[in-house]
């Protein structure tokens, strides 16, 4: 099975929010400060962890599109903390449809979403310190520079 591609997540994403998402590949992504989500996902019926990884500012910048909110808008309830219920939902909307692009021969389905690394459950918390497949990507919306999104599993 091969992993996902740019060209799939800017489809998938595009036809979400109705405007130009942009996805490129990037092979080793800077140290950006962003906070981070991450999207747990089970492959079925082998049950592989995949763990989505992406900048907070990106994935509150898609929900606000799905709700109608200003990006600067939904990122201040975004931090708050718990999490805006309105945000969180459309981030975890998102990031159900992101297993379109995880799936291959197997089913792909989203576990949890968390904000805190430490959260993650084993044995998917073993793919932030070594991961036999990882692909990077670089979002523009709307031509604007919006994060990084990585797919951390086993293709």
């Amino acid at each position: 099975m091969s992993g996902p591609t740019a060209f799939s997540f800017t489809h998938l994403f595009s036809d979400l929010v109705d405007r130009p998402v942009n996805f490129s590949e990037a092979k080793a992504l800077p140290a950006v400060e962003a906070k981070k989500v991450f999207g747990i996902y089970e492959t079925l019926p082998a049950g592989r962890p995949i763990i989505v990884r992406a900048d907070l500012p990106f994935l509150a910048t898609i929900a606000g599109l799905l709700i109608g909110l200003p990006a600067a808008t939904a990122m201040e309830r975004a931090l708050c903390d718990p999490m805006d219920d309105a945000i969180r939902d459309a981030i975890y909307e998102a990031l159900n449809i992101c297993s379109t692009c995880l799936c291959g021969d197997e089913r792909v389905l989203l576990r949890s979403m968390t904000t805190h690394s430490n959260a993650i459950p084993h044995p998917a918390s073993e793919l932030l310190k070594k991961s036999t497949y990882a692909s990077n990507f670089k979002v523009v919306i709307s031509g604007k520079d919006c994060g990084l999104l990585s797919v951390l599993g086993a293709y």
